[in-house]
């Protein structure tokens, strides 16, 4: 064999395998298990998985997240707000309510707990959040 074959040879290896290594990376993604929480989910403990995606959802765009002191959870990205759109109807909100969404995404990392905390002063237009009701917490156990 001619050192341009065995060239040809070693680069078509070489593409086969780097075509397979991205196809297992697609997979494990596809494969991770999505867990969802919300605020009825606040003071509990919740399981996940190694590899699992946690997504915290809570209904104010008040609501601050505090970022967790882990080894066990990866925050993907930033928390996320997303507003509400405003008026009257189905789905709509009023001015000063905090109309909205902010999501939070992790990734189970390694076993272990960890404690999802958020918190917020405003439980609407000129009202003050008083006792808990200005505080989110969520304990997550990765098994």
């Amino acid at each position: 064999m001619d050192s341009k074959a065995a060239m040809v040879i070693l680069l078509a290896a070489t593409l086969a395998l780097s075509a397979c290594q991205g196809h297992d990376a697609a997979v494990r993604d596809r494969s991770k298990k999505q867990v969802s929480a919300t605020e009825r989910d606040n003071g509990r403990t919740i399981t996940v998985h190694r590899n699992d995606r946690l997504v915290v959802r809570l209904d104010s765009t008040y609501w601050t997240f505090v970022r967790p002191k882990t080894t066990v959870l990866h925050e993907v990205g930033t928390p996320q707000t997303t507003a509400s759109p405003l008026g009257t109807g189905p789905g709509h909100c009023t001015a000063g309510t905090g109309c909205g969404r902010v999501t939070v995404t992790y990734d189970a990392i390694g076993p272990g707990h960890a404690m999802i905390a958020a918190h917020r002063t405003s439980c609407g237009e000129a009202i003050r959040c008083v006792g808990d009701a200005g505080t989110y917490r969520l304990t997550v156990k990765v098994g």
